[in-house]
């Protein structure tokens, strides 16, 4: 015999769908960093972003964002032992310069830009 899943018979069993509990709003916020819980009032401090949170807030991929650190480009980062982590002014100050009037306007000279690092040439 095969069981019947359908949703009169899972609800009969006791699995309904249930409205979020109303102090949900009260739950902590959870960022891309598991280690890293913020309540409401420090959401609003957060002085850093890691690797994969300005990737989702520029809505691209983390590895751009690693192909950028080692061609020099892209905003400035601090390296954390092994973590990188991009501070908010930096990313705020590179959003600004990437500001253009027209898709035909020359970009401008960016100072927060870091200059490229040259390659070794093979010996």
């Amino acid at each position: 015999m095969v069981p019947n899943f359908s949703r009169r018979n899972n609800e009969s069993a006791g699995y309904r769908h249930s409205a979020p509990h109303p102090s949900a709003a009260a739950l902590p916020i959870y960022t891309a960093s598991p280690a890293l819980a913020l309540d409401r009032t420090e959401a609003a401090t957060v002085r850093h972003l890691t690797q994969k949170e300005l990737a989702r807030r520029w809505c691209l991929s983390p590895r751009t964002l690693e192909r950028w650190r080692w061609l020099g480009q892209g905003p400035a980062f601090l390296k954390l032992g092994g973590r990188v982590a991009y501070r908010v002014e930096d990313i705020e100050a590179f959003e600004a310069a990437q500001t253009r009037d027209a898709t035909s306007a020359p970009q401008p000279a960016q100072a927060n830009m870091r200059a490229p690092v040259p390659h070794r040439q093979a010996a």
